[in-house]
């Protein structure tokens, strides 16, 4: 049976803000589908087009052997969503797959031992290797949304929904852009024939204050029966301007816009020049609230949920976010998730490399090479010196819920406000941009709220605190349905993952000194900038105790 091309008429198409990707906020008028007749011989599955100026998307999806169930279960999804989102989608390409979990490079010779959710080929060029870290990030947070939609089933967060994703398919499917002014085509496909991949996400619509995590499409299936030749078309009605649904509640922009450039963090002055930080004395009050509305709910899907059912239901989305080891048998080994001393590993790993650059032997960077490498041993060390490590189930971790990342709304009309924002009635109402996601131990999602939303040791003490105290409620919980059994969750101590987010930001940082990012995240800072960032780093481990760090 031929495959089926779905395309949506569009009405608007107007690029968003993105770090290292493309996004595009969709407004669609239309939508179709019809049997695709390949004449020319191509593989099927192959054509994205946003043609004339932006008028029209339009892309191919499977049809089954025996039906034509997938091209119209796919329609009726993706028209539900598009009826309740004021006929808005979004569309989202990688570019890079630089993140926190490859110290921000694309460099896969520094950390090619371990890396998140598959394999690299043996014999990879530098572009290749630069491909499939892209592919990574682009599986991992793509799954990221859809582990996190089962997750959050059942509570009042809005996750967006993965409609389409190019690289689902076996055939990839390539993405075409025109221009605008001359309607010329731009081309997703790399010179060594990668495919750039994409998805269609649905749209979390900023003046609703009513979660969607589930749309009904009962009222879209008995519109949408396929012709034989399995055609359809139908038009959508105007959208009309959802200011406020909800009359209990009103969207909040106070966190997003009320970010500081530069913070007073753990005994040092800190420039973030692009989105900025919330303020210090405003800081704790917005982690205590990201943690009830989003990190407690999400890591309790984990910790309550039996180990069978989530393999049932999620291992297909969670071998694209677990740690993997790489080498002869790497096909032999199970992935697992990530831990402490696989990050200490993955520095190791990054500075075995970094010291074969041409640059090591420069007196300064020598030096600060040298002073990691003992950091690292250190951190083994100390961690395998601890009397008790307990593990703890491992999550689904986000690792970047600052406020450009989510949407927030009041449990107060605005009117009642006064224009003043009120924390405590402060909630999130929703979670976005996944490609930090990782099944990892549960600390490193605390870990970097701690060192990235809070200000000082206090802060994180009394967040770590929390977090203990959440473990032990989820203990109590299990082992009553264990009739008692006795089962070893405890948090521990904060300083050990403390010191392991210093190593790991001073390894980040080297990395950018010496130009060895491979295509990833170019830092903002000049050298002279990222060297006194490394002896920033560089003191607080001296003030947690680490004396061999005061090197000149």
């Amino acid at each position: 049976m031929p495959s089926s091309i779905v395309t949506l008429e569009l009405s608007s198409c107007n690029e968003l803000v993105s770090a290292q990707q493309q996004m595009y906020e969709l407004t669609v008028s239309s939508i179709s589908i019809r049997t695709d007749i390949d004449e020319t011989g191509s593989s099927p599955g192959k054509a994205p087009i946003i043609s004339g100026g932006c008028k029209s998307l339009s892309f191919r999806i499977a049809a089954s052997e025996n039906s034509s169930d997938p091209p119209i279960q796919f329609t009726n999804v993706i028209t539900a969503q598009i009826q309740s989102s004021s006929n808005k989608l979004i569309l989202r390409q990688w570019k890079r797959g630089a993140c926190w979990w490859n110290c921000n490079t694309n460099n896969n010779r520094l950390i090619s031992n371990i890396t998140r959710g598959a394999t690299f080929l043996s014999g990879e060029t530098e572009q290749t290797e630069e491909d499939s870290t892209t592919l990574l990030m682009a599986k991992a947070e793509v799954e990221g949304y859809r582990v996190a939609n089962l997750a959050f089933r059942d509570e009042d967060v809005y996750i967006a929904q993965v409609l389409y994703f190019s690289h689902d398919e076996l055939h990839p499917a390539a993405l075409n852009i025109a221009s605008d002014k001359d309607g010329d085509i731009a081309s997703n496909t790399t010179d060594d024939g990668f495919i750039e991949p994409w998805a269609i996400l649905s749209y979390f619509e900023h003046g609703t204050c009513t979660p969607r995590n589930s749309v009904s499409t009962t009222s879209c299936i008995n519109e949408i029966r396929l012709k034989d030749d399995l055609s359809f078309s139908m038009q959508l009605e105007t959208p009309t301007t959802n200011t406020n649904d909800s009359p209990e509640c009103t969207m909040c922009s106070y966190y997003p816009t009320t970010m500081i450039k530069t913070r007073h963090e753990f005994g040092f002055d800190e420039p973030h020049p692009r989105h900025g930080r919330v303020p210090a004395d405003e800081c704790l009050g917005y982690v205590k609230m990201i943690l009830r509305d989003v990190v407690f709910p999400l890591q309790r899907y984990f910790f309550l949920t039996q180990r069978t059912d989530i393999d049932r239901f999620d291992l297909a989305s969670l071998s694209c976010l677990h740690r993997v080891q790489c080498g002869d048998n790497a096909s032999a080994m199970e992935p697992k998730a990530f831990q402490y001393l696989d990050m200490v590993s993955l520095c190791n790993h990054a500075l075995d490399g970094l010291s074969s650059s041409s640059k090591y032997n420069e007196n300064r960077t020598r030096v600060i090479l040298e002073m990691l490498k003992q950091c690292v041993t250190t951190l083994q060390n100390e961690w395998i010196d601890l009397e008790s490590i307990d593990s703890l189930p491992p999550v689904l971790c986000h690792m970047d819920l600052q406020p450009q990342n989510l949407a927030f709304r009041h449990e107060a009309i605005s009117t009642q406000l006064n224009a003043n924002h009120e924390a405590d009635s402060c909630k999130v109402a929703a979670v976005m941009d996944w490609e930090e996601a990782c099944y990892a131990d549960p600390r490193f999602e605390l870990i970097l709220i701690c060192r990235k939303v809070l200000t000082n040791r206090e802060q994180a003490e009394m967040v770590w605190q929390l977090f203990s105290e959440q473990v032990q409620v989820w203990k109590q919980e299990i082992m009553r349905r264990n009739h008692g059994h006795e089962i070893g969750w405890n948090a521990g101590p904060l300083e050990p993952w403390l010191k392991l987010e210093c190593v790991h930001s001073l390894c980040t940082l080297v990395i950018q000194l010496l130009d060895s990012v491979g295509g990833g995240r170019s830092p903002w800072e000049t050298k002279t900038d990222l060297l006194e960032k490394i002896n920033r780093e560089r003191q607080r481990l001296v003030i947690m105790g680490w004396a061999f760090c005061d090197v000149k």
